[in-house]
């Protein structure tokens, strides 16, 4: 027999509110509504510890209509506001088979996708522990789609997110993620997360940009930092990226098989392995025309002569660091301090502060071929 059930429970101490109005047994209707002031509090009521990191305690309230009988269970008319910047509503169903079946779909009137960023780095942090604290996600099924005309993402507003996340055997699949971000860039990526062991992980992204420089200042990053102040607000706008992210907790793999910046043909690879003593990075890279010129503050005055400027030019790179770096680098054309060359191929590695150029090869540099192989110590 069903159980009529009203109910309202006030905690003082925590803030929080909760409302039951229903039925409940083999088949059950009725509404719930929560609210709290933050999760920090009522999750240590609840499970007499938290261990939720303090950066999701914030204000939760949800409200929904639940329908329940054997087979499935309903939330209707699932409204809820987490925090100043994520609140929508969608509808969420929970059915039982071999697994627990649970899918949602959410359209959100504002969300804050560094939601998705805090919880992805818990996963990874997660990840690095000896015990498998995923084991128990091979118990469920899981479909998550959320839509949001407008978002947020490190503060700054964002269109059109699209958002489609699964989980299956223990892997988190992006199924979708598209959304506009900062310098009318469009962000679209897929791709898996395995956690059935050691996380593991491959990603495919295309990033289309009216201003790349705008677009990388969403991470603390200027790209035009080392460049002639004339030249800053001309470059690094126009670009089309495809690129594949792979990887483990101790390697990285970056691909690029094609990408256009500003008008740049560029291709090739970056590799990090992450060793507690130092990293490793490898980089190849080919591109088919660069003016140096444009990209690099080539020296401090312009009287400077080629060899100053280029130990001006070493000097800006970030050398210092606990990694070792090896690096093959080709360009079809570049120009350099006003001097075009046809083609450029530089292999290099650095280690402890000591650059070793492998190989510097300049074709047709002002009428003739150079090749240089240099030991450089003490870059600074």
């Amino acid at each position: 027999n069903d159980v009529t059930l009203k109910m309202n429970i006030n905690n003082a101490s925590t803030g929080s509110k909760l409302s039951i109005d229903g039925t409940f047994g083999p088949k059950a209707k009725g509404n719930v509504t929560f609210d709290t002031k933050g999760l920090y509090d009522i999750v240590s009521v609840i499970f007499g510890e938290n261990k939720f990191p303090n950066i999701y305690d914030e204000p939760l309230y949800f409200s929904f209509q639940y329908d329940h009988n054997k087979e499935i269970t309903k939330f209707d008319n699932f409204t809820t506001k987490y925090g100043k910047q994520t609140a929508g509503s969608g509808v969420v169903n929970i059915s039982k088979a071999e697994k627990w079946n649970i899918d949602a779909d959410f359209d959100m009137l504002q969300f804050d996708l560094g939601l998705i960023e805090n919880i992805a780095k818990n996963i990874v942090n997660a990840s690095k522990s000896e015990e498998n604290k995923f084991e128990g996600l091979k118990k469920y099924n899981a479909n998550l789609n959320i839509k949001a005309n407008h978002a947020t993402y490190r503060g700054a507003d964002v269109q059109k997110l699209i958002l489609g996340l699964g989980l299956n055997d223990s892997a988190i699949n992006v199924n979708r993620l598209s959304v506009v971000l900062p310098g009318d860039t469009s962000v679209k990526l897929t791709g898996k997360a395995d956690l059935s062991s050691k996380l593991n992980y491959i990603f495919n992204s295309s990033v289309e940009s009216k201003d790349l420089r705008v677009f990388a200042s969403l991470f603390g990053v200027d790209l035009a930092k080392n460049a002639p102040k004339n030249s800053k607000n001309s470059i690094f706008k126009n670009a089309n990226i495809d690129m594949e992210l792979s990887g483990d907790l101790e390697s990285i793999k970056l691909s690029i098989p094609q990408a256009i910046i500003d008008a740049t043909n560029l291709s090739g690879n970056i590799g990090f392995v992450l060793n507690e003593e130092k990293n490793f990075v490898l980089v190849q890279a080919n591109a088919s025309k660069l003016s140096f010129d444009k990209y690099l503050n080539l020296s401090l005055n312009k009287k400077s002569s080629l060899k100053d400027k280029i130990i001006h030019q070493i000097n800006l790179a970030p050398w210092k660091g606990n990694f070792e770096t090896e690096a093959k680098i080709s360009i079809s054309n570049a120009i350099y301090n006003d001097v075009a060359i046809e083609k450029l191929d530089v292999n290099f590695t650095n280690n402890d502060n000591k650059l070793l150029v492998k190989e510097f090869l300049a074709q047709n540099l002002a009428g003739a071929d150079i090749k240089v192989i240099a030991d450089i110590d003490n870059v600074y």
